[in-house]
């Protein structure tokens, strides 16, 4: 985990009793990270919030929305750690697919399924932080790096699943 992230998973979090009362718990995916896990829009008419953690990378970077739409999220040359933006609503079942570009190579690299990705490897990592809250991590080296999930960090909330 990178040094100081705030969105490390968090044990005292929603993991008690009141778990089930969040509408994006689910229990076989609980508080772990999850390697290749997509995230699904479950509610057409709230806009989906996403905050630039930061890259923990050497390499100049970009991280961005895919699909359903092109949006970049955060350039650590412009963008401060703790920059938000308001992305959709997006249509139910919608999957929002994270991009992470490395500038000096054009490689990119995708969330989800590792058959996204040119070398074959899972770059995003999603974990459930409770109260419709997700991590995002990528790893930003081609074969898979040390495969930690945590170069390029993200934190999404709104009306969302893992699939």
């Amino acid at each position: 985990t990178a040094a100081g992230d705030p969105l490390a998973p968090d044990p005292g979090g929603n993991e008690g009793p009141g778990a089930p009362d969040d509408p994006c718990w689910e229990p076989e995916d609980g508080y772990t990270k999850n390697p290749g896990a997509r995230l699904v829009v479950t509610d057409d008419t709230q806009p989906i919030e996403v905050v630039w953690v930061g890259s923990f990378a050497g390499y100049d970077q970009v991280l961005r929305l895919d699909a359903p739409e092109d949006v970049l999220l955060g350039d650590p040359d412009v963008d401060p750690v703790g920059t938000r933006r308001l992305v959709g609503p997006y249509p139910v079942g919608t999957e929002l697919v994270f991009a992470n570009d490395e500038l000096a190579t054009g490689h990119t690299r995708y969330s989800g399924p590792g058959s996204r990705n040119v070398d074959g490897e899972i770059h995003g990592a999603v974990t459930f932080r409770g109260d419709c809250r997700f991590r995002i991590g990528f790893e930003d080296e081609e074969g898979g790096g040390d495969r930690d999930h945590d170069d390029i960090l993200l934190h999404v909330s709104g009306p969302l699943r893992q699939d």
